[in-house]
């Protein structure tokens, strides 16, 4: 039975979706992942396996897994000399995919008609970007203001209240949840800071005040 919506959930080489997303650049993977000189990473992307790499000299390449010599994974090669040698017949392959080395030929002039599948590869905000589209120059690469490489994002939020306002503030979905589930009681006044520690770190969360300025509600009340 034809699948209907094979159309729209198909990505793969040669199909309507695939080749729609190949016109633009896609993330595929942190810059942080690959190190100079290091193992190739194996990688997917619209259905297609990949190898990435950095060479000696920093340089990310992305090709096809299969060596155009006897189509062997590169995922089993490693970076030589500055390049990606297959560890089959010993084929390497700079990052444009252009043999550079042939062992079995030593001496003799390399073949420049045989290249790995290599695809147009950048590096922005820590993030390694793939073409994988047709033409010849790539679109522009998007603006991200965001960096991937940041491993903690903190947000500060400022909120000038009294301490009988707060807990009115605080009702969010993350702690009504709480309260719901345990049928708990909010303190009135200045006791509300330990319930809802207690109930943010049963939600898992750690809540930490970096900085307070609290003024009492009842201050100067009666005076």
């Amino acid at each position: 039975m034809t699948d209907p919506f094979a159309k729209l959930t198909q990505v793969g080489p040669g199909s309507p979706t695939g080749e729609f997303f190949r016109q633009f650049w896609l993330p595929i993977a942190r810059s942080s992942e690959f190190e100079a000189d290091g193992a190739p990473i194996r990688l997917m992307a619209l259905g297609e396996r990949l190898v990435g790499f950095r060479d000696s000299g920093g340089r990310m390449g992305i090709f096809d897994h299969r060596c155009p010599h006897r189509c062997a994974s590169l995922f089993s090669g490693r970076i030589d000399n500055g390049g990606l040698r297959c560890s089959y017949h010993g084929w390497m392959f700079d990052v444009q995919g252009r043999v550079t080395d042939i062992p079995s030929s030593a001496g003799r002039r390399v073949p420049t008609r045989v290249r790995a599948k290599a695809y147009s590869v950048r590096e922005r905000n820590g993030v390694v970007w793939i073409y994988m589209g047709s033409r010849e120059t790539p679109p522009p690469l998007p603006v991200i203001g965001v960096v991937a490489d940041d491993e903690e994002l903190e947000i500060q939020m400022w909120l000038r209240a009294t301490t009988g306002d707060l807990p009115a503030t605080l009702d969010d979905a993350e702690f009504t949840r709480g309260l719901m589930a345990g049928g708990g009681h909010v303190p009135e006044g200045a006791d509300w800071l330990p319930y809802y520690r207690d109930v943010a770190e049963a939600a898992g969360a750690d809540p930490r005040i970096l900085e307070s300025d609290l003024v009492e509600a009842t201050e100067g009340v009666g005076a």
